[in-house]
């Protein structure tokens, strides 16, 4: 039996927050993990940079691919079922990828956790937007995007660690392991909204039902698609997530490697910075912009300090020490922004279709993610004009500047998209219509 008290609306609410959470930060570690394991998986397979940014942007595209379809079903049946089934197509990915034989299906791996996780940021992100009041809400993201960011820091410096004592194969086998006993607790425990474990509306800490849309879902896209903001929120986006996300998750660690001979234990450090960087700055950016009840200053600040991090990688005369710490620092914290662009996306749609406005958002940022992996790949064996030794492709720095270049090229266009976001007073512009 539910207790209705005010105590246990807490302890459901933080229970279904945890769990799904969990799931969430397992999604990080399938993002990020690439970097850390990408000296070793390119040394077992004997593959270029252009094919390792292909195996890493595997993930990306069928997560961006899904992510619409996964805002129309989240939308329409919720969180529980859909991260639930997420959760085990990603272990099976992880699985796969762990035991994979060639590179053929090694990138496979990837493509399975991909369509897996792809539920699962739209689900926790939905589900927050009904647990919690709407002046929660940058700071909840924040605080999700913390947690979640814990993920990103495990498959930076300590998957290093790791890989000192136990294979890359092993690691992923048993990541998948867990994200398939998450998937069952998440089915058990977790509930849709708070009238869905039998809160009643009315209660203090609930301002919101679920409402679920009526209209086709392609007339709800279109509604989507014909809202400028959503555009603009995807651009600043892009602008300061894509390219991070790109860089973290893959060629942040060999960019120190290859251009100053570090061990991966070391360059890895300075991913792991960045990331906590990122997450800790997301909590901070969220509760201040729900503080003083701005959105645009937030997203228009993560754009500029994006650009500038990608122009001082490219450009100054850093080395590993004090400067590579700061300008690594700089482009995590920059990402932080998203919160905050989450949060605008919300308040500029109808709430019955904010579980599609948030997935046409994160498709679009993630596509991205993969396009920039791999094109930063291609610009790097350009660079490098095919320099080999004993079968294995050699860089150096200067292969690296036009990848950096093209990252503060996108950055740059974030900056101008940014400035044309609405700003919204962290509260919704659309009110929904009773039926």
């Amino acid at each position: 039996m539910t207790d209705l008290s005010t105590f246990g609306f807490l302890r459901v609410r933080r229970t279904i927050f945890t769990l799904l959470t969990l799931s969430f930060i397992l999604g990080f570690f399938h993002r990020f993990a690439p970097g850390a394991f990408s000296e070793a998986v390119r040394g077992e397979f004997h593959i270029s940079a252009a094919a390792l940014g292909t195996l890493a942007s595997m993930h990306f595209y069928t997560y961006t691919a899904m992510q619409i379809p996964s805002g129309i079903l989240i939308d329409r049946w919720g969180s529980r079922l859909n991260v639930s089934i997420g959760a085990v197509i990603a272990g099976l990915g992880s699985i796969v990828f762990g035991l994979a034989p060639s590179f053929a299906v090694a990138s496979l791996g990837p493509f399975i956790v991909g369509l897996g996780v792809s539920t699962i940021f739209v689900g926790i992100m939905k589900s927050n937007s009904l647990w919690f009041q709407e002046n929660q809400y940058g700071w909840i993201s924040g605080i999700t995007m913390l947690l979640g960011n814990l993920g990103s820091v495990l498959a930076a410096q300590p998957l290093a660690v790791l890989l000192q004592w136990f294979s890359w194969r092993s690691i992923f086998i048993g990541a998948g392991i867990l994200s398939i006993a998450l998937s069952i607790l998440t089915n058990l425990f977790v509930r849709d909204s708070p009238q869905d474990a039998g809160f009643k509306p009315g209660n203090q800490y609930i301002q919101t039902q679920r409402v679920v849309s009526t209209k086709p879902w392609l007339l709800d896209l279109k509604t989507i698609l014909h809202n400028k903001n959503i555009w603009f929120t995807l651009g600043a986006g892009i602008g300061t997530n894509s390219t991070f996300y790109a860089f973290a998750g893959l060629w942040g660690i060999p960019l120190l490697q290859d251009g100053f001979h570090l061990s991966n234990n070391d360059a890895s450090l300075y991913t792991t910075l960045a990331l906590a960087a990122y997450g800790l700055a997301s909590l901070g950016i969220g509760w201040f912009s729900d503080r003083i009840g701005l959105r645009k200053p937030m997203i228009i600040l993560g754009n500029l300090l994006s650009l500038v991090g990608w122009v001082g990688l490219a450009f100054l005369p850093w080395n590993p020490g004090w400067s590579g710490w700061l300008l690594y620092l700089l482009v995590g914290a920059s990402a932080s922004q998203i919160v905050i662009t989450f949060a605008v996306v919300k308040e500029v749609v109808l709430p019955s279709i904010s579980g599609m406005a948030l997935a046409f958002l994160n498709a679009g940022i993630f596509l991205g993610v993969a396009l920039l992996q791999s094109i930063f790949g291609w610009i790097m064996d350009i660079s490098s004009n095919g320099n080999v030794v004993n079968g294995e492709p050699q860089y150096v720095f200067h292969d690296y500047i036009g990848g950096l270049l093209l990252f503060a090229a996108v950055s740059f266009v974030g900056v101008i998209s940014s400035l044309y976001v609405t700003e919204t007073h962290c509260q919704s512009l659309i009110e929904e219509k009773a039926a």
